[in-house]
């Protein structure tokens, strides 16, 4: 997951103004040397220019007048009413006596013909004044300022450090914490900015440039430069706003410094500056004829900028830098790609940063880190995911070298998580090859939750909204978590407030009461102020919401403890604040008492005890009244649970839980099982079954008799209740899903007292209508998927080996095969064991059968089933064949399809195989498309399966075995070799032979005629008669011959035939040299015999 780490970098002085500050009195120079211009005073008709009012690329500095005569008198035509100074409305006589009082105070003389003591001099409104009405104000002065820039206690002068003395009647400093830029004479940053990347510990936490999120534009880490936009810009913008978090840029213009006219010696010495060539090359431009302030001195393009690690004290390149013109200065957007990531071998790596921070401006740095699971570990409770940032500023009111250090609070989540795991046991160990019943025990665990124990004295934990964060922290001050009888324990709620405004509570948001007047530090008692001491009597804007069966016992109230105590900062107010201020924090305590008298029913928890926020009590929340655009803050703000343990007392009966609290830390719901299965396995229904019936379940499996499968299956019917199984095809079997919903809503399942219930037991029935003899694979995979808490969806896997398997005993057949294309006429095996497009084919299958199994398989019965126009030879059915097998030919009326059952003679005994052939042919139908037709393969046989019967000690039933598949032989798409022979005797013993050749793949045909003599017993006899002579080109070969004497035999018929002899070679044929005997050589085709009576 990734975590987002926000943090405000905020000075808390005022900001800059100076309340005689105008248009009228403004001098302008453009910083070249010894003509700027320093004057207390000169004619506003007559203004003193050093500058090119047409040229905005110069860089110009503005200086003003002290005196404030020029801003506080009217136009003319205008109102002098609208002007007051020192809370008196101004007359046109009044601004006239000021306006001449500041001439001729500039005389040595001063002015002995006035009397000034009447006129009214701006001031600070005093601690006695009501605050109603105006008291300084000027619309010059206004005008010359952004919009909303004034506020009424800068006017009034009544913000703290501002000045109201005869020398300075405004904020004496700039308390600006500032980065070089070209305005500025410091070649290092005011400010430095470390932010520790704590690596974790039980899991693993990493800051990379490249880390993102979708939810944010920006990789690795990020400023939004909110003082490029705030309220407290001054860059001649029209502007400013109290809330800058949601505005886009305001800065009008920048000027690269090259650019700058006239500054070529400045710029080259201010680019030596990394800082400054990097990160700031520009400078906000300056209008000489602009109506509006503009302070270039602390405007930056890039307020927030990377510290290289590698940068050393007197580091050459914060003079010497090479800035070359074509060098890149990184943007907002990108300038996290710099490397200023410091690894370690520690416990945290560092990234560095410095910050350009003026006078009441806040400032925020982002960073994107990674946290993940360590492999192998699981890692729950109290976990530290940021270790807080450190500020190190310069603070010049305590002296020059003054630099303080604030560091920002730690973050930690309350990790959580589900784990489930599954564990699973199968019975029985042995089972019947046929007709067996299988039962599978499916365990669900969390082990990580088994007798958890709640035993910190602290509970600590944050609630992050991306700007904003709520933490809770029970037992403060000494206190523990572990609440016993009697005992009160401190809870503390944290508000860090970072979302862009002020969180303001109203009304009666807080009930306290008054203890006194005190000081409350060194400061107060130096400057003798004392403090109302306030005791909180009740939170109205949150609500504890204590457990119903707890609120007789446990009471709840704000805590005192704080009163009276100060701050550790006199500035950084947070105790019971009635305004949580934008980059601050608010923290209130309550105290919890437990009552003596609790029963122990009610201990031995941990309790979650909700606070919700009351919104109606704030004037502004994220989300609500919100002052940001609509969508801005997309969450609503909401506290962590505290949680408080009360443990089992002393005298508890159960002495093992004595002193302990347990708890479970994150249930998981949603839950289903996934097991994957064989196709042989046939899922039936599922169960639940408790600890007990497993041990049941394994005494009865454990006793091998002939009453165990039935002993088990009554078992089964007397368990409830049933699960929720769905079974679908998968691929390569079945998957069966578990759904847990009805019967485990979540796991672990709670309980009144102890530790939880985190095991939980499914019990699975299956069928299997046959198993091979020996060890069979009865599931294949098993997980659990659920959701955990967030809810995120998690499963976990059964540990290797994820199989699991039993043992079948009982008969089993095993058949093998082999099959061979063979000459139909003559069943020799053929030389090319391809079926040709067109072609019939005929094949012989030898079948051989043997029991693997350890029992006999009687009266056992073999069906062949043959794939469609593929029809069983009758005629040779038995040839080949052991005696006594008997043949049954079936014909399926809707398919069409053939079957050949054998029937063995003799029982299969184990170890004694048969075997028997059939022979089988192929005749593609004329009406029909062939099936082999530009197919890859011919299917012949479609599949073969088995019926026997089984002996008393299995059932006394007949069983059926599914044997093979089915038996294909390969298709070429080249149509099949043809001769065709024809004859005619044309004398008494001359022959007339014509042979014609087609579809003879090559160059050369070579033709054999031969003598078939044919004797009554029925037995063939061939003579080779006559070699063909080679012809490239003839379709039809022409031989003559006289036969008178094998014709006179008297005891043979005869008939002639044509074959085509030759030797296939890629895949040309070949004529077989001389002294090649043709028999040696593939028969590629051979005609239809020519019959001829011997008479």
């Amino acid at each position: 997951m990734d975590v987002h780490v926000h943090v405000k970098l905020l000075n808390n002085y005022p900001k800059y103004f100076e309340i005689t500050t105008c248009t009228d009195n403004r001098l302008m120079s453009d910083d070249r040397g010894p003509s700027r211009v320093f004057s207390s005073g000169y004619d506003p008709d007559d203004p003193v220019w050093d500058v090119d009012p047409s040229d905005t690329n110069q860089m110009i500095s503005l200086s003003f007048l002290a005196k404030y005569g020029a801003c506080y008198v009217a136009p003319p035509g205008g109102t002098p009413s609208e002007y007051w100074v020192g809370g008196e409305s101004l007359t046109r006589a009044i601004m006239d006596d000021i306006v001449e009082a500041s001439f001729c105070a500039d005389v040595e003389t001063g002015c002995p013909d006035m009397d000034v003591s009447s006129l009214p001099t701006v001031s600070r409104r005093p601690t006695s004044d009501d605050g109603e009405g105006l008291w300084n104000y000027s619309p010059e002065v206004e005008d010359f300022y952004p919009n909303n820039y004034i506020k009424p206690n800068m006017r009034d002068l009544t913000h703290y450090d501002y000045d109201d003395t005869k020398f300075d009647k405004a904020y004496k400093y700039h308390m600006d914490n500032n980065l070089p830029n070209v305005d500025k004479s410091i070649i290092k940053p005011h400010n430095v900015v470390a932010l520790p990347i704590f690596k974790g510990f039980g899991y693993d936490l990493f800051y990379n440039m490249d880390n993102s999120n979708a939810r944010f534009p920006y990789k690795g880490w990020w400023s939004d430069n909110l003082q490029n936009k705030d309220h407290t810009l001054v860059a001649g913008q029209a502007q400013a706003n109290d809330v800058a978090v949601d505005k886009e840029d305001m800065v009008d213009g920048w000027v690269n410094l090259r650019d700058l006219t006239d500054q070529e010696t400045l710029v080259s010495s201010k680019l030596g500056n990394i800082y400054v060539c990097l990160f700031n090359q520009h400078r906000a431009r300056v209008d000489p004829q602009g109506t509006r302030n503009t302070y270039p001195h602390n405007v930056y393009q890039n307020n927030v900028v990377p510290i290289l690690p590698d940068l050393e004290i007197d580091d050459w390149r914060l003079t010497s830098y090479n800035c070359d013109p074509s060098l890149y200065q990184y943007s907002p957007q990108n300038i996290s790609m710099v490397d200023n990531l410091l690894q370690t071998n520690s416990a945290r790596d560092w990234l560095y940063f410095a910050s350009n921070l003026r006078g009441n401006a806040k400032e925020t740095l982002n960073a994107m880190i990674k946290l993940q699971p360590i492999s192998g570990v699981r890692y729950e409770g109290i976990a530290k995911v940021w270790d807080g940032g450190r500020f190190v500023y310069w603070n010049p009111a305590n002296g020059p070298n003054s630099f303080l250090v604030v560091d920002n609070p730690v973050n930690v989540v309350d990790a959580r998580r589900a784990e489930l795991r599954v564990y699973q046991e199968v019975f029985p160990d042995v089972v019947p090859t046929f007709d067996a019943e299988i039962y599978q025990v499916i365990r669900i665990l969390d082990p990580d939750e088994y007798g958890r124990t709640f035993d910190l004295p602290i509970y600590l934990n944050h609630y992050g909204f991306g700007d904003a964060a709520v933490s809770v922290y029970v037992g403060a001050e000494g206190t523990s978590a572990l609440l016993l009888p009697g005992r009160d324990v401190i809870a503390k709620v944290d508000f860090f407030n970072n979302a862009g405004f002020d969180w303001n509570l109203q009304g009666e948001a807080i009930e306290a009461e008054e203890l006194g007047e005190a000081p409350l530090s060194a400061s107060d008692l130096l400057y003798r102020v004392k403090h109302a001491i306030l005791a909180p009597l009740k939170y109205n804007f949150l609500s504890v919401h204590i457990p119903q069966e707890l609120s007789a016992y446990l009471s709840v109230a704000p805590s005192r403890h704080t009163a009276g105590i100060a701050p550790l900062f006199f500035d950084f107010m947070n105790v019971n604040v009635a305004s949580i201020r934008d980059g601050f924090r608010g923290t209130y305590y309550y105290n919890f008492s437990l009552a003596a008298d609790i029963p122990s029913t009610l201990t031995g928890r941990l309790y979650e005890i909700p606070i919700t926020i009351n919104p109606e009590y704030f004037d502004h929340l994220p989300g609500y009244n919100d002052p940001t655009r609509e969508g801005f803050h997309d969450y609503t703000l909401s506290i962590p649970p505290i949680q408080i343990g009360i443990p089992f007392l002393d005298d508890y009966p159960v002495s093992s839980w004595r002193g302990k609290v347990f708890y479970t830390s994150s249930r998981a719901s949603n839950i289903e099982l996934h097991q994957s299965l064989p196709d042989n396995i046939v899922p039936v229904s599922a169960k639940v079954i408790s600890t007990a019936d497993l041990l049941d379940l394994r005494s009865i499996s454990s006793t091998t008799n002939e009453t165990t499968t039935e002993n088990l299956h009554n078992f089964y019917e007397s368990l409830g209740p049933d699960v929720d199984l769905q079974v679908t095809a998968g691929a390569g079997g079945q998957e069966a899903t578990y759904n847990l919903a009805s019967v485990l809503p979540q796991l672990p399942i709670p309980r009144d007292q102890g530790p939880d219930t985190t095991s939980y037991y499914i019990l699975m029935k299956a069928e299997a209508p046959s198993l091979p003899f020996g060890e069979n694979v009865v599931s294949e995979d098993l997980s659990v998927e659920f959701q955990d808490h967030v809810p995120k969806t998690k499963s976990s896997r059964l540990g290797k080996p994820r199989t699991r398997t039993i043992v079948a005993k009982g008969a089993w057949l095993d058949v093998g095969y082999s099959a061979k294309l063979v000459s139909h006429r003559t069943l020799n095996e053929l030389h090319d064991q391809h079926v040709r497009l067109g072609a019939s084919a005929t094949a012989r299958l030898v079948l051989t059968a043997d029991n693997i199994g350890s029992s006999v398989a009687y009266n056992t019965n073999f069906t062949v089933h043959l794939a469609p126009e593929i029809k069983p030879v009758v005629e040779l059915l038995g040839r080949e064949s052991a005696p006594g097998v008997t043949y049954t030919i079936t014909k399926d009326v809707e398919s069409g399809n053939y079957s050949v059952g054998v029937e063995l003679k003799d029982d299969l005994v184990p170890g004694t195989p048969t075997s028997t052939i059939l022979f089988i042919r192929y005749v593609p139908q004329s009406t029909t498309r062939a099936q082999a037709d530009s197919a890859t393969y011919l299917k012949m046989v479609d599949g073969m399966s088995a019926t026997m019967f089984l002996g008393e000690t299995l059932g006394n039933k007949r069983v059926t075995q599914t044997l093979m598949e089915s038996y294909s032989v390969p298709v070429v798409e080249d149509p099949a070799p043809v001769i065709v022979l024809n004859g005619e005797i044309t004398d008494e013993f001359d022959i007339s032979l014509s042979a014609r050749v087609e579809h003879v793949p090559g160059d050369v045909t070579t033709v054999w005629f031969k003598f078939l003599r044919r004797a009554t017993s029925g037995q063939d006899a061939w003579e080779v008669i006559s070699f063909g002579e080679s012809n490239t080109t003839v379709d039809s070969l022409l031989r003559k011959f006289n036969s008178t004497q094998r014709m006179k035999d008297p005891d043979f018929a005869w008939e002639i035939v044509a074959q085509i002899h030759g030797l296939v070679l890629n895949p040309q044929l070949r004529q077989p040299s001389d002294g090649v005997n043709p028999s040696d050589l593939a028969v590629l085709a051979e005609s239809d015999p020519l019959n001829f009576s011997n008479s």
